[in-house]
């Protein structure tokens, strides 16, 4: 099977890898949202059974439930700070090859050239509009549904079952 194409990364595209990466990959942030609303239901439990005065209670339950908007407000920012600052480039074409091989990313910006083999990729995701491609634990690639033709979707999503088995997670109805 043989699949090129050329791909270009919106920031949207960008934003989706990223909010997947920290709310899907990264379990310690969600870990650390759960842990604070177990954290503040104690807190009111002990408050509302006068273990706890109310003052202090409400302080705690304040406190522990400032975790969420600390977490979204940092995963925001290092989207921006991605775009800000050069970590991705956006907009530009590169060229996505998909062989017996493994996967060949290339063009736009030479430093990010990928290459990997089918047996070295950490892991590929299938969302609703995109194929969240991981070649590394902490390196991805966002390949747009839109740009594809239904073909190309069904090959790609054939091929990667068939390469990764367990390693290719549908996480979208088909």
């Amino acid at each position: 099977m043989y699949i090129k194409k050329e791909i270009t990364t919106s920031a949207e595209d960008y934003k989706q890898l990223v909010h997947f990466t920290e709310y899907h990959q990264k379990k310690t942030n969600i870990m650390a949202i759960v842990s604070s609303c177990v954290a503040a239901a104690i807190v009111i439990t002990l408050t509302i059974l006068n273990i706890m005065p109310p003052v202090v209670g409400i302080v705690a339950a304040v406190i522990f439930l400032s975790e969420i908007p600390i977490t979204i407000i940092r995963v925001n920012k290092k989207v921006k700070d991605g775009v800000k600052y050069g970590k991705v480039v956006l907009n530009t074409t590169r060229t996505l090859e998909i062989t017996g091989m493994g996967i060949r990313i290339y063009g736009g910006r030479t430093a990010t050239d990928v290459t990997a083999k089918w047996d070295t990729i950490f892991a590929i995701y299938e969302l609703k509009n995109c194929f969240l491609l991981y070649l590394t634990h902490d390196s991805a690639f966002c390949v747009n549904k839109s740009q594809l033709l239904m073909t190309d979707i069904y090959e790609m999503r054939k091929e990667f079952i068939k390469r990764l088995k367990n390693r290719f997670y549908k996480r979208c109805k088909y």
